[in-house]
């Protein structure tokens, strides 16, 4: 039977010292290794079946670097880091100049800030080893941003553009920082680099874009905007803060006319999120009045009175809102979403679903969608449902602390401690920095309750 791709780390071969290889014959030990290489590659290949092909080399031929290194990127790409991480620091012990290795072990350690520093270090080696230079000072100036170096991150940009002028996500990166350390002349320079770059980025656009809003220069920003799409007319993303410039200018027509290519161009690239938000600033536009309806039922919702007579009667006002609402624009699947979650207040689970399966029949990763549908099955007490659909929102929101936390409480109630706690862990890890209280205080209270310490 093959091994799995969690497999453990005691499956890997023992290292040379412990079990001395073999005298190989030099010609075939090149023709495996050269197997090794087309294996690394060959992704139309099986993975599990590529690993133990790997790994098979390795045991043969364990002094030789580069297969180590390929068994670690193929261990890699199942997502066994720790195991991927051995096979690195074994290719290293042979072979301390081979940069790949020293550049996936970076990664790796740079992977959920398991080890910054270490991380920081293996990207140097890459350089210094022959590793391609702008890709390495970009791994080592993202890394020391992540160690709060700011102002070394940012030098380690400028040299790396120094190196590649013409690749945009180092002018992005560089005007992040310069951003950050309060450098706006230096900024506004790599804006305008960027927009010459062969390797057109257009985050660095929507960064400066946005800086210039948040500092009151509506007009400098459209500006911005406006060159950026010069650029890259196919950007939807800067035609998207260019459209919503315009029409908080009041230039109706040209944001209408934006809007609309936008929602056309994000949903052939797929992109459903762009694309309904440029949806929504349509809606906003040409039916103002339904959109301060919307938001009056959402507001209505979110702050339900304590008191039950009260509560009830506000969530009661919201349905009757957002039902005529629906019917005039059934389209607007957010309107589906908060009368679902209403109804779902009043005790009618299943009308709720009714709603929410509106709602994923038109963007079916919804996560807030997916999750209500999870506490509408909790509440008819379908256990196998429930925990399917919390685990399809936490997939569809991996890092919103919300549906984490939700998700926690509803795999709680199905006794599936562990990835409670687990969800429990991660939505604390999510939390934004300068969150006020315990947010996340009830759902611990539960496991500890329901599972014990």
């Amino acid at each position: 039977m093959g091994a799995t791709a969690d497999e453990s780390l005691a499956h890997l071969p023992e290292d040379v010292e412990a079990a001395p290889a073999p005298v190989a014959d030099p010609a075939a030990e090149e023709a495996a290794i050269e197997e090794a290489m087309r294996l690394l590659k060959a992704e139309d290949l099986d993975l599990q079946g590529r690993i133990e092909g790997v790994r098979t080399i390795v045991d043969r031929h364990p002094n030789r670097a580069e297969g180590w290194a390929a068994l670690g990127e193929l261990r890699m790409q199942a997502g066994s880091d720790e195991a991927a991480l051995m096979a690195f620091e074994r290719a290293l012990q042979r072979d301390p100049t081979l940069h790949s290795a020293w550049y996936w072990t970076g990664i790796l350690k740079k992977r959920g800030q398991r080890d910054l520093p270490g991380a920081l270090e293996a990207f140097r080696q890459a350089r210094a080893h022959g590793a391609p230079e702008a890709v390495q000072l970009n791994e080592i100036a993202v890394t020391l941003a992540q160690l709060g170096r700011m102002r070394e991150a940012y030098r380690s940009w400028v040299e790396a553009l120094a190196v590649s002028p013409d690749w945009g996500v180092l002018h992005a990166n560089a005007l992040k920082a310069a951003l950050s350390l309060g450098m706006e002349d230096a900024a506004r320079g790599h804006f305008e680099s960027s927009l010459k770059a062969e390797r057109f980025e257009d985050q660095a656009v929507l960064m400066w874009g946005d800086f210039l809003l948040r500092s009151g220069r509506k007009a400098d920003a459209r500006k911005a905007y406006e060159l950026g799409l010069e650029r890259s007319p196919e950007s939807f993303r800067i035609r998207y803060y260019l459209a919503t410039v315009l029409a908080d200018e009041k230039r109706k027509d040209a944001a209408l006319a934006h809007f609309r290519q936008v929602s056309r161009e994000a949903r052939v690239a797929g992109d459903r999120e762009t694309a309904y938000i440029a949806e929504k600033g349509l809606f906003a536009l040409e039916h103002p009045a339904d959109l301060k309806k919307l938001v009056e039922a959402e507001n209505l919702l979110v702050t339900v009175s304590d008191d039950p007579v009260k509560g009830r009667k506000s969530v009661e006002k919201a349905v009757g809102i957002l039902t005529p609402l629906i019917e005039k624009h059934p389209q607007l699947w957010e309107a589906r979403l908060f009368r679902g979650q209403g109804r779902r207040m009043l005790g009618e689970s299943a009308h709720a679903r009714l709603d929410f399966e509106a709602v994923l029949e038109a963007v079916p990763d919804q996560p807030n969608a997916l999750m209500n549908m999870a506490m509408a099955y909790r509440d008819q007490r379908n256990y196998y449902k429930q925990v399917e659909f919390a685990r399809k929102a936490v997939e569809a929101a991996p890092r919103d602390p919300t549906i984490l936390a939700n998700a926690g409480f509803v795999l709680l109630d199905a006794d599936w401690c562990e990835e409670a706690a687990e969800m429990l862990a991660r939505a604390d890890a999510a939390l934004p920095a300068g969150v006020q209280g315990d947010p996340l205080a009830p759902l611990a209270d539960a496991i500890r309750t329901r599972c014990g310490p």
